[in-house]
């Protein structure tokens, strides 16, 4: 999977968690100060992304603030390329 389809992937996720229109969801936007996401959101999110891209990702690597929709997507692409 190539990093805009993993990046397209990753948005629709996290507009489908926090309940929002996708639209407002852009690579710049920062998960937790820009969306409103809380704790559950967040593991929410990383349940959503398991399922997406059969993978498993670790919430502690996570870092709890500043994590932007672009930085989940490079963390999707590193976790699969790990995992290959």
């Amino acid at each position: 999977m190539d990093k805009d389809s993993i990046l397209a992937t990753v948005r629709g996720l996290v507009a489908e968690t926090l309940e929002t229109d996708a639209g407002h969801v852009t690579a710049e936007s920062r998960i937790r100060e820009d969306l409103g996401a809380d704790s559950m959101h967040v593991v929410t999110l990383i349940i959503a992304l398991d399922e997406a891209f059969d993978a498993e990702f670790n919430l502690e690597e996570v870092p709890k603030d500043g994590v932007t929709v672009a930085w989940v997507a490079d963390y999707v692409d590193r976790t699969l390329a790990r995992a290959s």
